[in-house]
């Protein structure tokens, strides 16, 4: 090997990075048993343990091994459980002191970018008891902050759950786009992020998100009416409730307006929370951020 040249990591590494990186996705959406939950955990780690080597001699590894260690990172503060928590910790220490870094931007990731100035706001101590019946084995950055306010945050996660997860009616990955569509049109990156991640968890069809022509017909719909919500609520007319009722059942209409509404209001709590995304969701230089961009007046007219 030439000196211009960099070591490649074997694609069969690569293969494997890839299989812990969803391994450690599906980890964090479920639950399990204390003993099989930190069992299965510290399968996981071994596996990044031993391929660590690898990133060392090459001098730098795949995306995905960063991106495990970046999943690592926010399991450290925001799983539900304080043995993962620990183990995540200890994990990545033990892999900085043997040269394994994280990039400081990720390290340094915060709830909310008001917590850079303590003098602004500090974020107090999560109540971990609130996330007992909570679906996923860590938390996200707008549970934590809303968890500061116990009863609204009850209503919250009650309401969240049936909107978004309880069966029945739409499937999940579906409502999980609709609520992108709606947070997309405020340019909220921090929902948009987050849906996604459920997104693609629930099944959802990765080409959605580049190409609109593989958006079935219902979802691409909504459109209009999405773009209405957002700019001119006041505009919505029954004669848009008639179109969408063609390609639509009113059962799954009324719920999909409802995620509407729900992902029109709630950037405007993630954006005066100062809401972080999460390290493992953040945007790389070369990733295209699933936008619907801003109403322009001047370029887009409005439907009617």
């Amino acid at each position: 090997m030439s000196q211009d040249e960099s070591p490649t990591v074997p694609n069969t590494d690569v293969a494997i990075i890839r299989v812990t990186v969803q391994r450690l996705r599906d980890f964090q959406l479920s639950i399990d048993a204390p003993r099989t939950r930190l069992e299965a955990f510290q399968g996981i780690t071994s596996w990044l343990r031993s391929l660590a080597s690898t990133r060392r001699n090459a001098g730098s590894g795949p995306p995905e091994m960063d991106q495990a260690l970046r999943i690592l990172l926010r399991l450290r503060y925001t799983c539900r459980f304080a043995d993962i928590r620990n183990a995540a910790d200890n994990f990545l220490a033990a892999q900085r002191n043997s040269g394994i870094a994280v990039a400081a931007r990720y390290i340094d990731t915060e709830v909310s970018r008001f917590c850079k100035n303590p003098h602004l706001v500090t974020v107090p101590a999560v109540d971990w008891s609130l996330f007992d019946s909570s679906s996923a084995a860590r938390i996200t950055h707008i549970e934590w902050a809303l968890s500061t306010v116990p009863r609204f945050y009850v209503n919250y996660a009650r309401t969240m759950d049936i909107l978004m997860f309880q069966e029945g009616g739409l499937q999940l990955h579906w409502r999980h786009f609709i609520a992108m569509m709606a947070a997309s049109r405020h340019n909220c990156e921090y929902l948009v992020r987050n849906q996604m991640e459920l997104f693609l968890a629930s099944g959802g069809d990765v080409a959605w998100l580049t190409d609109p022509t593989t958006i079935p017909t219902q979802l691409r719909a909504l459109h209009d009416v999405n773009l209405i919500l957002c700019h001119k609520p006041w505009d919505l007319k029954q004669r848009h409730m008639e179109d969408l009722l063609q390609v639509w059942s009113k059962a799954d209409l009324v719920v999909a307006l409802a995620i509407l509404s729900t992902f029109h209001t709630l950037p405007v709590v993630a954006f005066g929370l100062g809401l972080e995304v999460e390290p493992d969701l953040r945007l790389e230089p070369d990733e295209v951020f699933f936008d619907d961009p801003p109403y322009d007046p001047d370029d887009e007219g409005m439907p009617r």
